[in-house]
């Protein structure tokens, strides 16, 4: 019965990760700093960089 308890915790965490991971793989890069943005954004909030 234990074992059962773990593996479905072991599921949810494993979904979790995955559906986090794909979420920041979706997001652009800002091409002054690098760091994933928001597709809607005219600027990027970190550097003020133009998002073209």
């Amino acid at each position: 019965m234990a074992y059962g308890f773990g593996g479905l915790i072991f599921l949810v965490v494993t979904a979790a990760v995955v559906v986090i991971f794909m979420r920041q793989r979706n997001r652009p890069a800002c091409p002054g700093c690098g760091l994933s943005v928001d597709r809607d954004l005219d600027e990027c909030p970190y550097c003020g960089t133009a998002m073209t």
